[in-house]
């Protein structure tokens, strides 16, 4: 029968409504039309790639405590202010022993370059579940450090096997005036005055600023300016009290120090005349404003300030 024919006794053979019940496909081996077995898998495409699969986590990391100040020659910074709390953890439906795995820095970001180092990782010797980063040490010549962010990565047999964390390492400055805490179970918290005291004496010692001539020096919340020196009872003494705007960089604290060290110095003529006590405190800042890092804005103020204490020129509007 030629396949017209076949056609024409199909179409008298259907009712009327054909429902798609009413049809049966024959099955279709199509292995065997690809010129392989039915159920073979999908030749691969030559040159296209086969979508890897991941490799499943067997621990998570915990990060107990995620910024940090950097590490310093100065003596007086608590210790557990650099260094953070890393903890191990089987990750869900993962059967890991958390002591086979090593954490390692896997690369450093942000800071704009600044790369004084990556740090170092152990374990705690008792419990290898807990690891504590050390950061890097801040070089006392640099003069404008920068939050570097380090991304911290578990291997086991040199495979990666849990999601990273990242680290923030602050500048000693920036870490001690910002919220942080002292160690790394303890509750973080805003800066307090006893962190105040630890900045500015961190400025001073950083920038090597004389302030021999100052009997005191605090941090006085309700100071205005960025400073101001007060002489003491019977002109006894002179008493420094720094404003929060002095702790904005730790430039502009080592350079507001050593301008209230000027007054300090001052005879009480001089300091109780506003011409005659401001300007060489201002002349003071401008000359050492290369070594103490002053950035092209905060020189400009200093030339306005000094200029008006003069009668040079008009009163800064800022």
């Amino acid at each position: 029968m030629d396949a017209k024919a076949a056609l024409l006794l199909l179409t008298i053979a259907l009712p009327a409504r054909a429902q798609a019940s009413d049809f049966v496909l024959p099955r279709v081996d199509f292995g065997s039309l690809r010129g392989g077995r039915a159920g073979d898998a999908v030749p691969r495409v030559q040159g296209a790639p086969l979508k890897a699969e991941p490799n499943p986590a067997l621990v998570v990391l915990k990060l107990v405590n995620r910024s940090i100040a950097a590490e310093t020659d100065w003596g007086r910074l608590p210790e557990g202010m650099s260094q953070a709390l890393i903890e191990v953890h089987p990750a869900p439906g993962a059967a890991a022993d958390p002591g086979e795995v090593v954490l390692e820095v896997a690369e450093l970001r942000h800071g704009e370059g600044y790369r004084p180092g990556t740090g170092s990782l152990a374990p705690d010797a008792k419990d290898r579940s807990q690891w504590l980063y050390t950061p890097f040490s801040e070089p006392k010549d640099e003069k404008h450090p920068k939050t570097v962010s380090v991304v911290v990565v578990p291997k086991r047999n040199g495979r990666v096997v849990g999601e990273p964390v990242m680290v923030e390492v602050k500048p000693v400055f920036a870490h001690l005036t910002l919220f942080h805490s002292h160690a790394p179970r303890e509750r973080a918290h805003a800066a307090r005055a006893d962190d105040y005291e630890l900045a500015w004496r961190y400025a001073q010692w950083k920038y090597d600023v004389d302030t021999a001539d100052s009997s005191s020096v605090r941090y006085d919340p309700k100071v205005a300016t960025m400073g101001v020196t007060n002489p003491g009872a019977f002109n006894v003494g002179r008493h420094v009290r720094l404003g929060p705007t002095a702790f904005n960089s730790e430039n502009i604290c080592a350079s507001v120090l050593g301008h209230e060290n000027v007054h300090s110095g001052q005879s009480l003529v001089t300091f109780l005349s506003s011409r005659r006590a401001e300007p060489p405190a201002y002349q003071w800042e401008m000359d050492n404003a290369a070594r103490l890092g002053s950035n092209a804005s905060y020189m400009a103020e200093l030339k306005a300030f000094k200029l008006w204490y003069e009668g040079k020129g008009p009163k800064p509007d800022l």
